[in-house]
């Protein structure tokens, strides 16, 4: 991912634009929305996981609203209805805002995932994407 002098990080985009688990296609994108549509997520990324039974499973890195609580079952719950449960996370991260200046409103990066894969872990500092 490019970075300036001053050592800030440019998003351009997504590094996978889908996730195929089982087969099937799944818009990472679909699943952001969905869990944006809830009142106490200020930012989410979903992403695709290595499977050994799908290829992928899904993991969404969840910001919550300033004051907000959200159980992860809520949250959960709030996918399946919207989602169907094949497309529902079975992961579900709550992590820290990081600082995110975003100069075009369709860049959106949800992590960088040569730092998921490998320890199938997200850390706090990882950032989602900015509204």
């Amino acid at each position: 991912m490019p970075k300036n002098a001053d050592g800030f990080f440019f998003v351009t985009g997504r590094i996978k634009e889908l996730i195929i688990k089982g087969g099937e296609n799944i818009a990472p994108r679909e699943i952001d929305e969905v869990l944006l549509a809830h009142p106490a997520v200020l930012e989410a990324a979903a992403t695709g996981l290595p499977d050994r039974h799908y290829g992928q499973e899904i993991l969404a890195c969840i910001v919550l609203r300033p004051g907000m609580a959200c159980a992860e079952d809520e949250l959960r719950a709030f996918c399946v209805e919207k989602l169907g449960r094949y497309k529902t996370p079975r992961e579900l991260r709550f992590v820290r805002p990081v600082e995110v200046i975003v100069q075009d409103a369709t860049a959106i990066e949800a992590y960088v995932e040569s730092e998921i894969e490998p320890k199938h872990a997200v850390e706090d500092s990882v950032t989602v994407f900015a509204n």
